[in-house]
């Protein structure tokens, strides 16, 4: 593994940050100063053989220095793409996946969080190309800030969740 800090090599310029759709940051900052810009990992063989196959990922961030995006390029023309777009507090509001083989799409996935007023994960959802978004998670907390249930896998046809999970906790919070 090679692991680049400061600037961007010359080897991945065809690796520009790209914004998926209009949500995302245009751009990206150019101050890397002590941030992980590429790493370049060799591939190995199914059969655990060394090849001159590397995949190499690109790290994008913004004037704050939260990553916004990575673009990874496989030896096999694989390209995954990725957008994050934060809230003014820091939190992860959504994130793009896509992946492409060549310029074709293969798959793109989309993730939307949903916080409440002290900053803790209330539902999550799920999106897989031109489909319908998924609940996927659903938090509930107590007045501690603790997790007291937490509910996955919303059927949509009975709107019920298939899984939910109860926490409790003794007067030591554990």
């Amino acid at each position: 593994t090679i692991t680049c800090y400061d600037s961007y090599p010359s080897y991945t310029s065809g690796q520009a940050y790209t914004q998926l759709t209009t949500d995302y940051d245009a751009s990206y900052s150019s101050a890397t100063i002590n941030r992980v810009t590429t790493t370049k990992v060799r591939t190995l063989l199914s059969y655990g053989s060394i090849t001159y196959n590397f995949t190499t990922t690109n790290y994008f961030y913004d004037k704050f220095g939260r990553s916004i995006g990575t673009t990874s390029l496989r030896s096999d023309g694989i390209t995954e793409k990725i957008n994050n777009k934060y809230s003014f507090t820091g939190n992860v509001l959504k994130t793009q996946k896509q992946i492409l083989y060549g310029t074709t799409e293969i798959v793109s996935i989309g993730q939307r969080f949903i916080y409440d007023h002290r900053n803790r994960l209330v539902e999550s959802f799920h999106k897989t190309g031109s489909g319908s978004e998924v609940l996927l998670a659903q938090n509930n907390y107590n007045e501690l800030g603790q997790v007291m249930d937490k509910k996955t896998g919303l059927n949509s046809s009975t709107n019920n969740f298939l899984q939910s999970i109860d926490y409790a906790y003794n007067i030591r919070g554990w």
